[in-house]
Order: C-alpha cells, then structure tokens, then sequence
C-alpha cells in the first residue's frame, strides 16, 4: 500500500512541483474529449493536473487517497464548483458505474495495482475506457540532473531513478489495447533555493528534513543550487511523456 508515501510532504509538494504544458491539455481537448466531459484524476494528489482540466470547464473527481495530499487539493481548488472530491485508492475509487469520460493519473501511474486499475477504469466508465497516463520528468543526461541524480543515490535509500512514462517497469504498453504517445520539452525553473529544496523533499524516496541524513542532503541541495543557478534561479530540463489510449 502507498498511501502514506507522502505523509508530511504535501505542503512541499504543492509549492514546489510543476504543472503540464498547455499543449498537453490542448491535445486531451482537441482529440479525446470536451469541456462538458467528465474526468476521473486519479491520484490527484494536490490538484496540479485536476486544476487544469478544471480550468477547462470540466467536472473532474479528483480521486486521491492521502488525506494530506487531497487537504492541500481543497485549499487549491476550492474556487471550482465542478470539483468533487474523493478520498479513494485507484485500484477502489467508489465513483458510480459509467460516470466519466476519461480517467487521467498524473505522476501517479507507478503507484498501482495495474490489473485492479484496469477493472476499475472499465467499471467507471460510460463507453470503452480511455485513459492518460503522464509524467514529468527530468531529462537525465543534463549535467545539473546527473549531479541531482548523484545525490539522490547518495542520500535517499529508496531512490531508483527520477519518475518516467517511457520506463519499461511502469508497465504502460500491457495496459492498453491500443495507445499513442506523445512529449513534451520545457524547463522546470526554480525561483530560489528553498523552493528547488521543497521539491527534492516532495519525493517518494527523500529522507526526512529532521534527520541527519536529511540534513547532509539539503546541504548537497544547496551546493548543487549555488553552483547551476543563474541571477538567483535554476532551470532544470524536463520532459512531459503522456500516453493515452484504451485500456486493456
């Protein structure tokens, strides 16, 4: 079960994580839905991608089983009336029988059950189940990311290596009959130290900030900042992968 995976890290998580490319979501409402669709985010988390669907005038069930991660989702999207809430796993997200459109997982896909996944996005959706799978991440033969990536191994036990659609691993091509995939190049800019922290610590893998260990990595965070940024700010290079497709 991950559900606790990110207990204590969602306030870093929405200050620090960057959104998806307009194109992205150009694309989603140009070739596979409308503004009046209904979208299931599963794994929402703190709304990032909930947010921009919604911007789009879409009802979205933002489905997310971290009751810290989905707190964080309400003070962000609290302005939308199209958004409903759901504290639920992706593998059991109790929404109704043929209720959405399409079923979208952001930074999230890893996490599952494929195969009780699937089921629940055959059983939740009103024609044949069609879902987004999208990452951002960052783009590793880049000399500030291997630096990151070094640090990362040295200080974070669970690290394997920064999150990424195109990984065998995650599963993509068995879970679909049929899908397309498409990316996206941007940089990911961080505006000061502390935020480029923030984010390291949003992860999975980080130790905690208290710890000793903790402690040596925001140090190696900071020299790696001092030493890439420019006028105060560090741009990382990242690349949104998204796959969407009928689900198997």
């Amino acid at each position: 079960m991950n559900e606790e995976k990110f207990t204590g890290k969602a306030k870093s998580y929405a200050s620090s994580r960057p959104s998806y490319p307009d194109e992205l979501i150009d694309l989603l409402y140009r070739d596979y839905i409308s503004p009046d669709s209904v979208v299931a985010d599963i794994g929402s988390g703190t709304g990032i991608f909930s947010n921009l669907l919604l911007k789009r005038g879409s009802k979205v069930f933002c489905v997310e089983p971290n009751e810290d991660m989905q707190s964080e989702a309400k003070r962000f999207l609290s302005g939308f009336d199209k958004c409903v809430f759901v504290q639920a796993s992706a593998e059991n997200t109790s929404l109704p029988d043929k209720s959405v459109d399409l079923i979208t997982a952001a930074q999230s896909f890893h996490w599952f059950d494929r195969k009780k996944f699937a089921a629940e996005c055959k059983r939740i959706s009103k024609q044949k189940p069609v879902a987004a799978l999208v990452w951002n991440s960052y783009v590793t033969n880049a000399g500030s990311v291997k630096e990151l990536e070094s640090i990362n191994a040295e200080c974070c036990p669970h690290f394997k290596g920064f999150a990424g659609g195109s990984k065998p691993e995650n599963g993509v091509s068995g879970f679909f009959v049929n899908y397309s995939s498409f990316s996206f190049s941007s940089e990911c800019v961080f505006a000061d130290e502390s935020t480029f922290i923030d984010r390291c610590f949003s992860s999975s893998y980080a130790p905690l900030r208290e710890s000793e260990r903790g402690k040596i990595y925001a140090e190696k965070l900071s020299q790696l900042f001092k030493k890439h940024s420019e006028n105060g700010r560090l741009a990382l290079p990242v690349v949104t992968v998204a796959h969407i497709g009928e689900v198997e």
